[in-house]
């Protein structure tokens, strides 16, 4: 009987190959996630009249925005003031540059919102890119603008939530073959240890017929296997 304990085939190599490569693909997306994150807070910045402030991120296409800010006239307390929130692309900024910083306007602007408060979530950024954030004041006077951006890249955590669904597909394969072949061995082993018994059995009867070996208990004569039912010595019964 052979016993085949062989965990390895075609199908479990596949598998394997599988959770490691979606290990290392899910462990660069992950790098990528931390690396593309991307955040801006401030809490009390302040524009003067026809004055803007500027920062930009370099994002991924697919990435998301989540915008918030909430702009307030200085000289009057708790007063709101409607300000200018334009999202450029680097070829519309450098362009509005070349219009020595006037208001920013619609056409030029991937997103665009001209109020005092905004809260906006899952804006999709559709090309890879620079993009600069102007946040213009248009008002006589000197507003507060408290801001938190916030990007996230969507299309990194998509391709990891992949690789993870892969990883689990591998690793439930791997599980279900190693726990098939556990079974099948045990079962093997146990046949295997059933027929030895019987063997062994069928042995030593057939040892005793053969009488090998064996000796008359009256006179100590060797017995031979023609000895069926009599000593030929003495004529003692076998």
């Amino acid at each position: 009987m052979v016993n085949r304990k062989k965990y390895i085939n075609d199908f479990a190599v596949v598998m394997m190959v599988l959770i490691v490569g979606s290990l290392i693909v899910g462990a660069i997306e992950g790098i990528n996630i931390g690396r593309n994150v991307k955040t801006y807070n401030a809490y009390s910045e302040e524009i003067a009249p026809n004055d803007y402030i500027i920062f930009n991120f370099k994002i991924n296409e697919g990435a998301r925005l989540y915008i918030y800010y909430y702009a307030q006239n200085l000289s009057i307390y708790y007063d709101d003031a409607d300000v200018i929130f334009s999202v450029m692309r680097e070829n519309d900024f450098e362009q509005w540059v070349a219009t020595n910083g006037s208001e920013p306007g619609i056409l030029n602007s991937t997103f665009y919102f001209d109020d005092s408060y905004v809260r906006t979530n899952n804006l999709q950024v559709d090309y890879d890119g620079t993009y600069y954030f102007i946040i213009f004041n248009t008002n006589p006077y000197d507003v507060e603008v408290l801001i938190d951006i916030e990007i996230i890249p969507w299309g990194h955590i998509i391709a990891a939530g992949i690789m993870a669904v892969l990883l689990l597909f591998g690793t439930t394969g791997m599980g279900i073959r190693v726990g098939h072949v556990t079974v099948y061995n045990a079962k093997q082993e146990k046949r295997t240890s059933g027929n030895v018994s019987v063997d062994t059995s069928v042995t030593e009867l057939s040892t005793t017929d053969r009488k090998d070996g064996v000796f008359c208990q009256s006179c100590g004569s060797p017995l031979t296997p023609k000895d069926t039912r009599y000593c030929q010595q003495c004529g003692a019964s076998v």
